[in-house]
């Protein structure tokens, strides 16, 4: 995972953060307890939204360096 964030480049190795994220929206669904699983879908939603639902999970690790 080191080598893939320090390379900006993120294919979809465990699944693109599209198909992930529908996963997460199915644990809540069944009572699935995830105050920190609820965080870290958030971090997911915000790079779908800036239009990165095809990386992999680690590149989740951007978001902390950006600001808003």
């Amino acid at each position: 995972m080191a080598k893939t964030v320090a390379s900006g480049k993120y294919p979809p190795d465990l699944g693109p953060l599209r198909v992930q994220v529908s996963l997460m929206n199915d644990r809540e669904s069944v009572g699935v307890e995830a105050v920190r699983m609820c965080q870290v879908k958030a971090l997911m939603d915000r790079q779908i939204a800036d239009g990165h639902g095809e990386r992999e999970f680690s590149s989740l690790f951007e978001l902390p360096a950006k600001k808003g």
